[in-house]
């Protein structure tokens, strides 16, 4: 998952270890949940925009593909697909979906599993997470689906248009438009109408 700079200092600053090793982890529930790991080093690099998504597990094989399945070059965008061992048979009772994340690489005949995360490798093999080529996003582990609180928030007789987004910090922020015609002195009402 992607890993703000900031957050192994946080988490050295809470610590009594003496010698504490931070390591991330991170994958899929649908291939084995944790598929790679990365031990992360006290000095950062300050070319990064995140901790690096590390590199595979024994047994376990993640790749950066372009649409036709080759590899990215160093630096390229492309999708994360994770393969080996770890890698699910699909979804129960839903062909359409299984058909469509789990493929079998025409260059290789390896089945893999197709994230949905876009990410690069940097010089030295390290893979780079950039985000997703949907709008499902992480936070704190959990897949949120940003199209479904939009359209919960739309249901809102007070809304006209909503936007959810999640900041560099992984916290969920939506915005909203009003109706027309709405006084900032209304919210209160509408507040305690919404939480019931």
């Amino acid at each position: 998952d992607w890993i703000p700079l900031s957050l192994p200092a946080r988490i050295r600053a809470v610590s009594d270890c003496a010698n504490l090793r931070i390591i991330s982890m991170g994958g899929a529930t649908e291939a084995a949940i944790w598929s790679n790991m990365y031990e992360i080093p006290v000095e950062l690099d300050s070319s990064w925009a995140s901790i690096p998504y590390g590199r595979p597990l024994r047994n376990q094989t993640m790749y950066v593909l372009d649409q036709d399945f080759e590899h990215c070059e160093p630096w390229v965008t492309g999708v994360i697909f994770i393969g080996g061992g770890g890698v699910a048979h699909g979804y129960h009772g839903d062909v359409k979906r299984t058909f469509a994340q789990f493929v079998v690489r025409p260059q290789t005949g390896e089945r893999l599993f197709r994230t949905g995360d876009l990410g690069r490798i940097r010089p030295g093999g390290l893979i780079e997470m950039l985000g997703r080529e949907d709008f499902q996003v992480k936070i704190n582990g959990f897949r949120v689906e940003l199209g479904e609180i939009e359209s919960v928030l739309q249901l809102l007789p007070f809304v006209s248009q909503s936007c959810a987004v999640v900041s560099n910090e992984s916290v969920l922020v939506a915005y909203v438009i009003l109706v027309d015609g709405l006084r900032i002195s209304d919210r209160k009402l509408y507040e305690s109408q919404a939480s019931s």
